[in-house]
């Protein structure tokens, strides 16, 4: 438990904070969704393949979305979302376990959790 809540905690870092331009990028791309990323938790991000990252943010309304970065021909500062689906009610997915866990973390803490 401890140690997915530290990734929990770093991939929020990042997410909030960091200047790599991948970061940059993803928070841009949060907002113009109406997703607030100083007010939600990243609780999984990963590189997919070559041009592709995979990512669920719950969000500071309480819902898990699912998205796709995808840098596939294009420098990363261009990056564009090609996946975006709200997971929340999405028991049978595999993911399942970390949505709960974001969102009762998020309702226990407010999303402050650094």
């Amino acid at each position: 438990m401890t140690r997915r809540r530290d990734q929990i905690d770093e991939l929020t870092h990042s997410m909030r904070g960091s200047g790599d331009p991948l970061w940059v990028r993803l928070r841009t791309l949060l907002r113009e969704r109406g997703v607030e990323p100083d007010r939600s938790l990243l609780a999984e991000f990963f590189q997919d393949d070559e041009a592709l990252y995979f990512g669920i943010v719950v969000t500071q309304a309480k819902r898990a979305v699912q998205f796709d970065l995808d840098i596939l021909h294009r420098p990363v500062e261009e990056a564009v979302l090609s996946q975006w689906n709200d997971i929340t009610e999405s028991h049978a997915s595999a993911h399942s376990g970390t949505v709960e866990a974001g969102i009762f973390r998020l309702e226990r803490e407010g999303g402050s959790i650094l």
